[in-house]
């Protein structure tokens, strides 16, 4: 099993402070029983992660779900959290073939994976997840292909970008 996070604490000059959380969610659980998705592994780490999420105003969740989005939102449900790509999807264009969004002609979410298997599947199972609080902050919301068009040249993911007024 496994998975990575890691936890931060953001401090500007004027006063602002919030909490970055970046997860890793691999295809197993903790035990090593292999699920599929990310699903079990990352409840298992919004699970230890509960007290830090419930302690701060301003909090952002960001990293490798495995999830695609209609199971991401499933998961970050009961964190109060809201997903940015989605928040801001009426900014860019609709990913045609998003796989198992279930937005139609909403979708705005972001080539972020591309799939051994199936090179020309449109996965969006990266994410940044923020509170309430922080909608007002976001100015901005980019990344996947579109943005990073050389990026499978690299890896097998594409980065969100995110930027925040603080």
């Amino acid at each position: 099993g496994g998975g990575a996070t890691q936890v931060s604490q953001l401090h500007t000059n004027n006063g602002f402070t919030c909490i970055v959380i970046g997860i890793y969610a691999p295809l197993d659980d903790f035990n090593g029983t292999k699920t599929g998705n990310g699903y079990e592994s990352g409840r298992q780490i919004l699970d230890a992660l509960t007290p830090v999420l419930r302690a701060h105003r301003n909090v952002i969740v960001a990293g490798d779900l495995n999830l695609l989005p209609s199971d991401a939102a499933l998961l970050m449900k009961s964190t109060g959290l809201v997903d940015l790509v989605e928040y801001t999807a009426a900014s860019r264009p609709i990913l045609k073939g998003c796989s198992h969004c279930g937005l139609g002609d909403r979708c705005g979410h972001l080539w972020t994976h591309r799939n051994k298997s199936v090179p020309e599947k449109r996965q969006n199972i990266d994410y940044v997840f923020a509170s309430k609080s922080m909608l007002p902050k976001v100015s901005k919301v980019s990344g996947g292909a579109l943005d990073f068009p050389d990026v499978w040249e690299f890896s097998d993911h594409a980065p969100v970008v995110v930027d925040l007024d603080v």
